[in-house]
């Protein structure tokens, strides 16, 4: 009976809180100086409240309509050509075209990339590598290349593969019996390189330093504003080399009966680790870093900084004219035709100002409105049964008596 009661009384509670649960709302006020595309960089009044999740994010004109956005994506690597040194040799003779590509540093390679002018030719192509242009061995016998053309361009990339191989040199014999020479501008190769990623540094921040002789341990404890995303963070440690600390990084998470520990990343510290640590985002309001010190003496803290990933929208807006950059922790992701075009921006966006931020009255969203009354329904139909199961039972006790 007992443990009826208790599960009866968290039910009670947990309506109680449903029916008095609150949206959190932010706006801002923006303003347009030029026409066109712009970039808005997300403040973190805003990222406080929503934390990476830019479905509950608005764009409103004057009249209250939304003005469809994009999330400027961060590219993790870029990707650029790079050509490589070749001889090209046309031969009339037997209508072919030869092409040499050096690789005398005997880099494994399995693709070469060809710049070629439009065309809606087709060829066919053998190639051959060597170590020393006297004897070569086949790589691709009967190869085929087509789809020679590119619409939005005047030439096409096209990339020609072949077994992974080390041969000094690579030659490529294009077939010219049915057709003239395509238009070859170029041949090299793609080239990729990682793009640090970028953050910006959270402000009203806090951290607290505890050391633990019994445990040998130092705890930081740090505090941030509501949910703003933790991606990335720095410690600043004053204490000189030589220093190797073994940490972890976990969050608290309170429930009824208990305490449970969450262990967010393992970390080590070291002098050589001068640039921080990444983290997957932590939303919590506080967090923990805990260092085992062993039987050495504790670091020498002065502060710890913490980063987030930034997050821009990009949206098409009229110069002299006012919108509002708005959030509601109740809304979800918007579905926008601007998301399914392939737009042609420009490498460089304006950035927008942000005039002024207004923090609004937290409000119970509508949609919950109906849920929670619907709830409250049910949290009263369940008090009236169990008044009358124990009315009901006092009334037997009495009889018996």
């Amino acid at each position: 009976m007992k443990k009826f009661l208790n599960n009866i009384y968290w039910i009670i509670l947990a309506c109680i809180f449903c029916t008095n649960s609150f949206a959190q709302q932010i706006q801002a006020r923006i303003e347009a100086t030029q026409n066109g595309w712009q970039v808005i960089a997300v403040p973190q009044e805003f990222r406080a409240r929503i934390g990476h999740d830019t479905g509950m994010l608005r764009i409103k004109d004057q009249k209250g309509n939304d003005v469809p956005y994009l999330v400027k994506t961060e590219g993790s690597e870029t990707t650029d050509f790079r050509p490589v040194v070749y001889n090209r040799q046309l031969n009339t003779v037997d209508s072919t075209e030869i092409i040499v590509v050096d690789n005398i540093h005997k880099q494994e390679k399995q693709n070469y990339v060809f710049k070629i002018a439009n065309t809606t030719a087709h060829k066919t192509y053998t190639i051959e590598g060597s170590n020393d242009q006297q004897v070569w061995f086949n790589l691709v016998s009967q190869g085929y290349i087509d789809g020679l053309y590119d619409e939005r361009q005047t030439f096409t990339m096209k990339s020609i593969g072949f077994p992974r191989t080390d041969y000094s040199y690579i030659r490529i014999t294009f077939d010219n019996k049915s057709s003239s020479p395509i238009n070859i501008l170029d041949i090299g190769e793609w080239e990729t390189q990682a793009v640090p990623a970028s953050y910006e540094k959270l402000r009203n921040t806090s951290f607290q330093l505890e050391n633990d002789k019994k445990t040998k341990t130092t705890v930081l404890s740090l505090s941030k504003d509501y949910y703003s995303p933790v991606d990335f963070f720095q410690i600043h440690i004053a204490t000189p080399p030589p220093y190797h600390r073994e940490a972890e990084v976990f969050t608290i998470a309170q429930s009824r009966k208990s305490k449970h520990i969450r262990t967010r990343a393992y970390l080590t510290l070291h002098p050589e680790n001068k640039h921080g640590d990444t983290v997957d985002p932590i939303l919590d309001p506080n967090f923990y870093i805990r260092i085992f010190n062993e039987d050495n003496p504790p670091l020498q803290i002065d502060s710890v900084s913490l980063f987030q990933k930034p997050i821009q929208l990009i949206v098409g807006l009229k110069k002299g004219f006012t919108y509002s950059l708005e959030a509601d922790t109740t809304w979800n992701t918007p579905n926008y035709d601007l998301r399914k075009a392939e737009l042609q921006l420009p490498d460089t966006l304006a950035e927008v100002t942000i005039k002024s931020i207004e923090i609004l009255e937290s409000t119970k969203p509508e949609t919950k409105n109906k849920y929670g009354n619907l709830i409250l329904i049910i949290c009263s139909v369940i008090g009236v049964v169990i008044v009358f199961y124990f009315g009901n039972s006092l009334l037997r006790d009495m009889k018996k008596k």
